[in-house]
């Protein structure tokens, strides 16, 4: 399986502070990648970073390397919009319009102009953190179908959900990834003392 998005030394400051150190990750395409980690860890800050949402952001300085199938986003020459076109973002508040479920998850990407295209990723903010249980069960069973086509990075809180549908798990912890493995070794036999700690409710 190839790994469609590259981040080496990944940093981020809003200002003087520093949200994110040294963060290198490979994802794999058409995967699912859980980010999990305490509140204002990093988890959204890094996912906004893969689609350049930072940007937007007064006062923000990044530096390393994301590459998108093999191009770095950073670079001078990119297009954000067509990038934003092929990574299409779903956040944290679920969107109001009278669609299925499955279409609201699809609405950015689908408005962009990005149906079934080989490469593509599909970002989720907590998708589900407003939803009841059926519904969040509903849009589990879509990032499985969807990972057929799309490459999805899931911030989540929940740590089930991340064991139930994800093929790795990132942990983050003060703007750090402390742990990158695949989901099933991460939450059986992680190799950080602070991944144990969290997963198991010691702290978080």
């Amino acid at each position: 399986m190839s790994n469609i998005i590259t981040v080496e030394d990944l940093n981020l400051w809003y200002g003087s502070t520093q949200a994110l150190h040294h963060v290198s990750m490979e994802i794999p395409e058409k995967s699912i990648t859980a980010l999990i980690g305490p509140s204002g860890c990093g988890k959204s800050t890094f996912l906004k970073t893969l689609d350049r949402m930072n940007d937007l952001v007064p006062g923000v300085r990044i530096e390393g390397t994301v590459r998108y199938d093999g191009r770095d986003i950073f670079a001078p020459d990119v297009d954000v919009n067509e990038l934003r076109r092929q990574v299409g973002m779903v956040f944290q508040k679920p969107n109001p319009f009278p669609m299925s479920i499955y279409d609201n998850v699809a609405y950015g990407p689908r408005t962009h102009g990005v149906r079934n295209r080989a490469k593509q990723v599909l970002l989720m903010d907590e998708p589900t953190s407003a939803l009841d249980p059926i519904s969040t069960s509903k849009i589990e069973e879509l990032a499985i179908e969807l990972k057929k086509q799309y490459t999805i990075v899931i911030v989540t809180h929940n740590m089930q959900q991340a064991l139930r549908i994800s093929d790795r798990t990132a942990f983050f912890l003060l703007g750090e990834l402390i742990e990158y493995d695949d989901t099933e070794r991460i939450f059986s036999t992680p190799s950080q003392k602070k991944t144990e700690d969290y997963i198991t409710g010691r702290f978080g």
